[in-house]
């Protein structure tokens, strides 16, 4: 048997499973700092953490949306060994290279501006 509900639309196995999955319904919106998602629950709000931002830096523990960015934090900031500043596009597919942030900052926002993308810069910032 299944419990619907009819404001969310969500399907529950239990009616307990319904009453707990409403209780952690908070009246403020949670928005990830991430991606665009947004959500009123805590539990969807943590599960989608939990699988689409598990890359952690191992140093000052920054939570990354992918390898690619924690990998490219982890030059940019904890690379000890590099003397030359140097910042690559935070989009995986495009290969630019910058001198400085405030560089990258505007490439992104003028060549990668879909709502997708436009928070990115903010992860490094």
């Amino acid at each position: 048997m299944e419990f619907n509900n009819n404001i969310t639309s969500k399907r529950f196995r239990s009616e307990n499973s319904s009453i707990h999955y409403h209780s952690t319904l908070s009246d403020n919106l949670l928005s990830c700092p991430f991606c665009t998602f947004n959500t009123n629950s805590q539990v969807d709000f943590d599960f989608h953490n939990h699988i689409h931002h598990q890359h952690i830096c191992s140093q000052c523990l920054h939570v990354f949306p992918n390898y690619f960015l924690l990998d490219l934090h982890m030059d940019e900031v904890h690379n000890t060994y590099s003397r030359i500043r140097s910042y690559r596009c935070l989009i995986e597919s495009c290969s630019k290279i910058f001198s400085n942030i405030e560089q990258r900052f505007q490439h992104i926002n003028d060549e990668h501006h879909s709502t997708k993308n436009r928070h990115l810069n903010d992860i490094f910032i």
